[in-house]
């Protein structure tokens, strides 16, 4: 008797029944299904992490017009005091306290994006007397800051102009 030639279907002999094909081509689908799967889940990853930087953008640019409404509303403390009234120094006070407490939220919220860091190195600027001269923040600032905050004052403090 004749022996009957097998057919070849992807390098594997056979398929000799449709179910064979059937199975063959159901592992085919299931394996598919799961490269997309993992493709779904890292697409997805990246859409959180992306998520993520546009809200902290967010947040780090509320808290500095926050800020910048404040200075609106004080110009007196905006580019630093000159005033001699102990009440409205204690008011610049706290408006230094505000600025660095925006500060540390925006270095915070975008530490990787230069712009922010030059934009508070900026702002740092206007009150450089208040920095160097005031012996109260000079003996303590450093108990309540973060590192970049106090590096972007001690290179206001050792910019003399």
């Amino acid at each position: 008797m004749a022996e009957v030639a097998k057919s070849q279907f992807l390098g594997l002999d056979g398929p000799t029944e449709w179910g064979d094909l059937a199975t063959i081509i159901g592992s085919m689908a299931s394996s598919i299904a799961a490269v997309i799967a993992i493709m779904a889940a890292f697409y997805a990853r990246s859409q959180i992490k992306q998520a993520k930087i546009i809200q902290r953008e967010s947040g780090a640019h509320q808290a500095y017009l926050a800020y910048l409404q404040m200075a609106f509303a004080n110009p007196k403390f905006s580019s630093g005091y000159k005033g001699k009234s102990p009440e409205e120094f204690e008011q610049y006070e706290w408006y230094i306290s505000y600025l660095l407490d925006m500060g540390e939220q925006v270095l915070e919220m975008s530490e990787y994006i230069e712009t922010w860091t030059n934009v508070m190195q900026l702002q740092i600027s206007y009150h450089s007397d208040y920095f160097r001269n005031n012996k109260n923040f000079k003996e303590s600032y450093k108990k309540h800051y973060s590192k970049t905050m106090i590096k972007l004052i001690d290179a206001e403090v050792a910019n003399v102009r």
